[in-house]
């Protein structure tokens, strides 16, 4: 990777919902049915698909591409599931300031969970982990409040 080029790449914002919808023509994404982590009555437990919108900021030169992924793994570091995105930068694109933002949605389909405790969603931009968040899953007898 170019360290050049991404030197200081963040990702400020790693959401979890039911759907996401980008509008045609604007690009908009509209997040339906943001959540915080999981709920179950039993263990294993196969979530139903969902989505994750990632954004990652601050590239200096945008290259020609650039490989993401996003992992879930538990926190000793096991994969359980993951999705992929690759950017492409078009040829007549006009350079794109450091401040913007560039929105990423990752489908999941359902995702098994042996065990409650915490996971995390791990961003991998060209092979450097950029960004980690944690979320819970829980048991039902747990208080659904506590979760939002």
């Amino acid at each position: 990777m170019d360290t050049d080029a991404f030197e200081a790449v963040i990702a400020p914002r790693i959401i979890l919902c039911d759907r996401i919808i980008r509008e045609e023509g604007t690009g908009k994404l509209s997040l339906i049915g943001c959540f915080e982590g999981f709920l179950s009555p039993t263990f294993p437990f196969q979530s139903i698909p969902f989505f994750v919108a990632v954004a990652i900021t601050n590239i200096t030169a945008f290259p020609d591409q650039i490989d993401v992924v996003l992992r879930m793994q538990n926190t000793v570091g096991h994969v359980i599931a993951s999705s992929q995105a690759q950017l492409t930068k078009k040829p007549d694109a006009p350079p794109m300031p450091r401040h913007a933002n560039i929105d990423i949605v990752f489908p999941f389909g359902p995702v098994r969970f042996d065990t409650p405790g915490l996971y995390e969603l791990v961003c991998v931009v060209s092979k450097e982990e950029l960004a980690k968040r944690q979320f819970e899953v829980r048991p039902l007898t747990a208080n659904p409040q506590q979760i939002q």
